[in-house]
């Protein structure tokens, strides 16, 4: 299998478009310019994507947005907002999916029925229910470490989400669509002209291994991802093909985006030279409000 020039610049394109689409996401819901918004975004990928049920991500964009002189009730709307819409989302697509293809996602649900099989429990075991548990006892032992503000403000959140327009939740969940859109392409792009799959094959299964990948607890997916890969495309690849696919596909819909925000994380003066521009006396409060904390 080889992956030619055009493919991996469209690939390319359609993980700047789910970059840039979430970056505007976040920006309609915290007011910042869009680089920053984007920049933030790329952090939090990195963040989750390296901690067991992604709880690295939110404090690390809850840093970042507030620092900027964003308030923290207005932040936190913003991540229960944009949770709900992608739920939202991933129903409506996972309903709009099964519409269409319903005999590819029939398909790929029996294949992966073969998990259940007794020959598969070691690699069961090994790749998906032990990684699953430690991951899970990782996150519990350091849910304390979340930043004390995240938690104090809590409890303004109700008020922040009363605030928002049913125009800008509209904005939101169209633009996780897209989003959506954008990721589920990628696999498709990659395995254009190979013999024996399907378009519905291909599309119904990038969404799947898309849902895995954010609902599993593992950091990233890892372990469940490759098994939902390898079974659900068992018998239509040849030789080292799925291996391949599988290791570009994982390439652009993670390690790209989680090595930029990495090199961000690493340049904190990045992200300060492209904060927001607060407004004084918005800064002076921000220090009011910092000093009586101290006190």
């Amino acid at each position: 299998m080889t992956f030619t020039l055009p493919q991996h610049l469209a690939v390319i394109a359609l993980v700047a478009l789910d970059v840039l689409v979430r970056g505007l996401r976040y920006r309609s819901l915290v007011p910042m310019p869009l680089a920053r918004a984007v920049g933030v975004t790329l952090c939090g990928d990195a963040a989750g994507a390296m901690t067991p049920v992604g709880i690295g991500a939110d404090p690390i964009r809850f840093a970042a947005s507030w620092r900027s002189g964003a308030a923290a009730s207005a932040v936190l709307a913003a991540f229960v907002t944009e949770f709900g819409m992608s739920v939202v989302a991933l129903v409506a697509g996972a309903a709009i999916l099964s519409g269409i293809f319903a005999g590819a996602a029939g398909q790929l649900a029996h294949r992966l029925e073969a998990l259940a099989a007794p020959s598969w429990t070691l690699r069961v075991l090994a790749f998906g229910v032990l990684p699953t548990v430690i991951s899970v006892a990782v996150a519990v032992r350091f849910r304390h470490r979340l930043p004390p503000a995240l938690v104090h403000h809590l409890r303004d959140v109700r008020f922040a989400m009363r605030s928002l327009r049913p125009a800008l939740l509209v904005t939101t969940g169209c633009l996780t669509l897209v989003s959506l859109a954008a990721r589920t392409a990628i696999l498709p792009v990659l395995a254009v002209g190979l013999p024996g799959m399907t378009a519905g094959m291909l599309i119904v299964g990038s969404y799947m291994l898309l849902v895995g990948q954010a609902v599993l607890p593992t950091p990233a997916g890892a372990g469940g991802v490759e098994l939902g890969f390898l079974v659900g495309f068992s018998g239509s690849f040849t030789g080292g093909d799925a291996g391949r696919l599988l290791l570009v596909w994982r390439f652009y819909t993670l390690l790209l985006a989680v090595g930029a925000g990495a090199l961000l994380l690493a340049r904190a003066g990045w992200l300060r030279r492209t904060a927001m521009a607060a407004p004084a006396s918005q800064d002076s409060a921000h220090m009011e409000v910092n000093s009586s904390r101290e006190t």
